[in-house]
This record gives C-alpha cells, structure tokens and sequence, in this order.
C-alpha cells in the first residue's frame, strides 16, 4: 500500500513539475516578453499622463 501511495505521490509531483516548467518555458518566449514589455510601456506612459495632470492641477491651485 505504501509502494502505491509514493508512486501516486511521485506522479502528482511530476505534472506538477512539467506544468510549471511548461509555463516558466512559455513566459520566456520571444511573444509572451514583448507582450510583457509593451503593456510595461503602456502603463508607465499612463503613470506619467496622470503625473502630468496632477501638475497641472496643482499649479492651476496656486
């Protein structure tokens, strides 16, 4: 019983293993880090419009 018991857990371990790995493979494709990079761009573009703004209105207040 034992025997079978470590030979379900080493199975449940091993998909677990080639799921991550299939996912830490698919972050790092050429795709998926360009994808990352443009939405990075983006957001820093939206960061600093809303910094713009808030000047803006603070120097509008003085």
């Amino acid at each position: 019983m034992a025997r079978i018991f470590w030979m379900a857990v080493g199975a449940g371990a091993t998909v677990w293993a080639m799921k991550k790995a299939n996912e830490a493979v698919h972050r790092l494709t050429p795709d998926s880090l360009s994808g990352t990079a443009a939405r990075g761009a983006l957001h820093l573009g939206d960061l600093a419009k809303q910094f713009a703004q808030d000047v803006k209105a603070g120097m509008a207040e003085r």
